[in-house]
């Protein structure tokens, strides 16, 4: 267990490792990712780290301020009441995401201040570490959105929730969920109750008008990053960063089922219809389709490199992934690649079937949503954004795209006809 995390900017490399040294020079013992050893999951040795840590440096950086991961441990550390939080010379201070744009930030030049800040936590000085050489990954997060019909409920990294009527742009509820953030939101199938995922492993079945909880999951071990309601109504599965998809029956607090066999963090799942099948995306590089009434997998679909999200076709025959610059299209029923879109600038984070199954839309880090025929992989039209895209749903005549872009609500866009 190390003193102190440090997280960061890769970008900033330079800063970090000689903040790195000035703590070690304390005598404090300091953990960032040059400190893995080749072969490691880097979520898997990032996450139960950051949980170990006495203390959690956050570098706040024009880069690290839209960064997903380090808003996340940023999170998790605030949560844990460890969190020292500093700024880079060239970050404009207002830029801070919220809700820590409200926390007492110093420079990072402010050695004492962090040492202040190390003692104030109670933290006293262990022996000097040895430093390995290092070896930084590339790190991403990624979040989900689900639609109903007669609203779209947006997410941010807030403790709150607010749903959005289709026909204005005011918020038509708002409630408070408490002090925990949101990492995934899917409808209940009769649309009065939500299941919130959040950044403390828990799953929360929430009374859409009201707010009031009505249940609480014992979900994953840190992160919940997908969740799906099955078209039952009585069962949800959801996944997370310890790897596993897990089956809840609604009614009960304990999962019916747990799907082992990833050996990382799984960022999607999608049902697939008229099956009582599902799909998982994971930063393994593979995906699985799942029968729900066993615990081992049908099929792998072998990618090899990570992969962020998965959508399913409406006649359950296609699969769609998003990972780093790619789209790849998969046939379900031999798990043989069908068509790969490649071109994209940064990860594809949210992807999505239309109800014709021959289109496809996505976005991603370049914040750009775009759609494509599925079966040549020619653009059929885009629409531009100002931020990373995090989330997309679809409504169910096709013609409508909703967006989440991270601290951002929703974006709507009308599509063109197609055919």
């Amino acid at each position: 267990m190390a003193d102190v995390f440090i997280s960061y900017s890769k970008s900033r490399r330079a800063e970090t490792e000689e903040l790195a040294a000035d703590i070690e020079a304390r005598g404090y013992t300091v953990w960032w990712d040059t400190d893995m050893s080749p072969g490691d999951q880097f979520t898997t040795v990032i996450s139960t780290e950051l949980a170990r840590a006495r203390a959690v440096i956050v570098i706040w950086t024009p880069k690290s301020v839209t960064s997903d991961w380090v808003i996340s441990e940023a999170g998790r550390a605030l949560k844990r009441k460890v969190l020292i939080p500093v700024y880079t010379s060239d970050l404009a201070i207002d830029s801070i995401p919220p809700p820590f744009d409200v926390l007492h930030t110093e420079p990072v030049t402010n050695r004492e201040a962090i040492f202040g800040a190390l003692e104030k936590l109670g933290i006293k000085p262990g022996e000097l570490p040895v430093k390995p050489p290092p070896s930084p990954p590339s790190r991403r997060n990624v979040l989900a959105l689900a639609g109903g019909s007669a609203a779209v409920c947006a997410l941010a990294a807030i403790p709150f929730l607010r749903s959005k009527a289709s026909d204005t742009d005011k918020p038509a509820r708002t409630f408070e969920i408490g002090s925990d953030t949101i990492s995934t939101i899917a409808y209940t199938i009769d649309g009065h109750n939500l299941l919130l995922g959040g950044w403390d492993g828990a799953i929360s079945l929430r009374d859409f008008k009201s707010g009031s909880e009505v249940r609480r999951f014992d979900g994953h071990a840190h992160v919940v990053w997908s969740l799906a309601v099955l078209p039952d109504g009585h069962r949800a599965i959801s996944s997370g960063d310890d790897g596993i998809v897990k089956l809840w029956d609604l009614a009960n607090v304990h999962p019916i089922r747990e799907f082992k066999g990833h050996s990382g963090e799984v960022w999607s799942v999608s049902l697939v219809p008229g099956q009582d099948r599902a799909l998982s995306a994971s930063l393994d590089g593979t995906m699985k389709l799942w029968d729900l009434s066993k615990d081992i997998p049908i099929r792998t679909f072998n990618y090899g490199s990570r992969l962020l999200c998965v959508a399913t076709s409406p006649d359950g025959k296609i699969a769609v992934s998003g990972a780093n610059g790619a789209i790849q299209s998969w046939n379900v029923d031999d798990g043989s690649k069908i068509k790969t879109l490649n071109g994209f600038d940064g990860d594809i984070i949210a992807i999505g079937v239309l109800p014709d199954g021959k289109h496809v839309v996505s976005g991603g880090d370049d914040g750009i949503i775009r759609l494509w025929e599925l079966a040549s992989g020619r653009e059929v039209a885009k629409f531009e954004g100002s931020r990373k895209i995090s989330a997309l749903a679809v409504s169910p005549n096709g013609r409508t795209v909703i967006s989440g872009e991270r601290m951002q609500l929703c974006g709507f866009g009308m599509f063109p006809a197609i055919g």
